[in-house]
């Protein structure tokens, strides 16, 4: 049964890592909205674009991350200090060891990418942007991030999110404080990498005293099984989410990639809340594997989904039709390219929609610490975007990337339904069906709605869009309401008598 402290876990850490993503999704418009103001969009294409290309190896943990967190559980529930050690010591040679190719990775993009980027800035511009952005993520690499994995495995996210939360207001100020007083981008972003690195050390102080972890312990069998099988699924993963960026680098422009970096950051945005809101579930279905409480694990997860397919379809149908309002608002008085393009927004939009209802599906695979079992469908999803996306750039431009990820998304979350259904938990696919028949449906209907009342910004203002995304979310909740009620409703009775059960 689940406890009320799993229970407590899960809700602390829901509303906290809203809270962070939240505060990440203010600070990710604040900071470019001023970079372009004061350094224009060919310079926030080129942050946009560097960060992306450090992104492929700076993500490269995750995928460890997960073959760590799953040999925690165990651990962490038994309090066995002296294993929590040696899976610390273990992942922390791990990362070190990524941190050196990180190293070489950096030293290669200094010397091509100034070569091959269609830039009008000066190879020494470029270089010296790159070096100082790497510095936060080696920071990561050598001191945060094992500390870091173990607090999710506990399931004490909130900690970590609650120091994110602190270090992205103050590197925003910061950030916001520089570019005003007219210095140079690179010594913005030397100043945030220096606020990240001091999060590192905190965090690493934080969870070596209050877990007590042992320096020098020492193993004979690894403790990190299927470490590289996770590596590997992973940079998968990581190639999924910065390919869009690498394509544009090489066959567009920058101002195109200024234009992406805004859609993205709205919907990677939603996406990163969404995952934030849900971020203690790896670690709550991991609890009950280890556990071996396979009946509760089915009735949860049944429950799960649905809510997640919910929500989901609630924020994103909202998203799809009030993403291009929201830059046209962003971005008035940009002169300098072309901000609104719809039918990027519809594709980028549905895209992330995808991804995040893959969500619960993806969780409960790396939860049972299936990575070499699936590592091969986590590539052919990679292989679809770059094919898609480096095809139909050439003649769709900015939405031919996003027809890219559209159709990863939609493979990634087929081949996670049906891998899960087959391997570990049973999945009533009649029922399944009809869920994602009810999240069409729900989609459809609010756009329909809201193109017979005609429904916009009554003024291309802040303020105008509010009243407009007011008018939205009513009309989605209420569609999405009444659909639930009708096709779901037993499925939803059985969610709210989950969550007041006591034990």
């Amino acid at each position: 049964m689940l406890k009320m402290s799993r229970k407590k876990n899960l809700l602390i850490n829901s509303i906290i890592g809203l809270l962070s993503q939240i505060v990440t999704l203010s600070c990710g418009f604040i900071i470019p909205r001023f970079m372009i103001t004061y350094y224009g969009s060919a310079t926030n294409g080129l942050v946009s674009s560097v960060t992306h290309f450090l992104g492929f190896i700076s993500f490269l943990e995750m995928g460890v991350g997960s073959v760590v967190r799953a040999n925690l559980y165990k651990p962490l529930a038994g309090r066995d200090e002296e294993q929590i050690s040696m899976i610390a010591k273990a992942a922390s040679r791990f990362f070190k060891r990524i941190g050196i190719v990180f190293l070489v990775y950096i030293c290669v993009l200094i010397f091509i990418f100034p070569k091959y980027i269609n830039s009008e800035f000066e190879p020494f511009f470029s270089r010296s942007l790159i070096l100082v952005i790497s510095l936060s993520t080696l920071a990561q690499y050598f001191l945060g991030i094992t500390y870091q994995l173990i607090l999710d495995a506990d399931q004490k996210v909130y900690v970590n999110q609650l120091l994110n939360v602190a270090t992205l207001i103050l590197n925003t100020l910061i950030a916001v404080i520089l570019m005003k007083r007219g210095l140079p981008i690179q010594i913005v972003k030397l100043c945030s990498s220096l606020v990240f690195i001091i999060r590192a050390l905190l965090l690493c102080f934080f969870v070596t005293h209050h877990y007590g972890l042992k320096r020098n312990v020492e193993y004979k069998v690894e403790p990190l099984k299927q470490k590289w099988n996770g590596f590997s699924q992973h940079f998968a993963s990581v190639i999924n989410l910065n390919v869009d960026a690498a394509v544009l680098t090489l066959f567009s422009t920058l101002s195109n990639l200024s234009v992406y970096s805004i859609y993205y950051a709205v919907v990677n945005g939603i996406n990163g809340m969404i995952n934030a809101t849900l971020i203690g579930f790896e670690a709550f279905f991991g609890s009950v594997i280890a556990r071996d409480e396979n009946d509760f694990l089915k009735e949860s997860f049944s429950c799960i989904q649905v809510f997640i397919h919910g929500i989901v379809t609630v924020i994103f149908t909202i998203t799809l039709i009030m993403i291009v309002p929201f830059v046209e608002v962003y971005t008035y008085g940009f002169t300098d390219t072309e901000y609104i393009i719809p039918i990027f927004g519809f594709i980028l939009s549905m895209a992330y929609a995808i991804e995040c209802i893959r969500i619960p599906y993806f969780l409960l695979i790396k939860a049972a610490g299936h990575f070499r079992e699936t590592q091969v469908g986590i590539f052919i999803s990679a292989i679809i975007n770059i094919i898609f996306s480096v095809v139909l750039v050439i003649n769709y431009g900015l939405a031919g990337t996003a027809m890219g990820t559209l159709a990863s998304a939609v493979f990634s979350l087929l081949y996670c339904v049906f891998y899960l259904h087959r391997h570990i938990v049973y999945l009533e696919l009649k029922s399944l069906i009809k869920t994602f028949l009810v999240d069409i449906a729900i989609l459809v209907v609010v756009i329909f709605i809201c193109n017979k009342l005609s429904i916009s910004m009554i003024q291309i203002t802040y303020y105008g869009w509010i009243i407009m995304g007011i008018k939205v979310t009513i009309i989605a909740f209420i569609v999405a309401f009444v659909f639930n009620l009708i096709f779901q409703g037993t499925r939803w009775k059985q969610i709210f008598l989950l969550l007041r059960r006591k034990t």
